[in-house]
């Protein structure tokens, strides 16, 4: 009875002992030193990244003139050849126009980056956010 209660004593405190830990949002931001200038085109990359890309949010901040454009989520496996997965980001006229790509078009590539595309005269400054969760 004594080997029970010990027994029985040992998984009760090892079950509330075990708490599942959340992971953690890891952030990377990449500011490029970049500036477009009228009808141009930037970009924003991100290295390798691992598993579990939530969202990235494409930040396009106008400096002077009247914004126009689009960012572009686009991906690659092999480093070389890249592929447009989200292009539904237009931009207005606003001192800071933002979009976030969501995990429903992330999927699981290699590399990330945020094309960016400007038209008219306007100097805009090209800024992009990758939240993933840690594994």
């Amino acid at each position: 009875m004594k080997k029970f209660a010990f027994i029985s004593l040992v998984l009760a405190c090892l079950c509330f002992a075990y708490a599942p830990q959340a992971s953690a949002q890891l952030v990377t931001t990449t500011v490029s030193t970049d500036t477009l200038l009228n009808a141009d085109e930037g970009y924003v990359s991100f290295g390798t990244v691992a598993d579990g890309v939530k969202s990235i949010q494409a930040v396009a901040n106008r400096l002077s003139g009247t914004a126009a454009g689009k960012a572009y989520l686009q991906v690659t496996n092999d480093k070389t050849n890249w592929v447009t997965i989200d292009s539904s980001a237009a931009f207005s006229n606003a001192a800071v126009n933002t979009h976030i790509f969501t995990a429903t078009t992330m999927g699981n590539y290699l590399q990330y980056r945020v094309k960016f595309t400007t038209s008219g005269t306007v100097t805009m400054q090209m800024k992009a956010v990758l939240v993933r969760r840690k594994l």
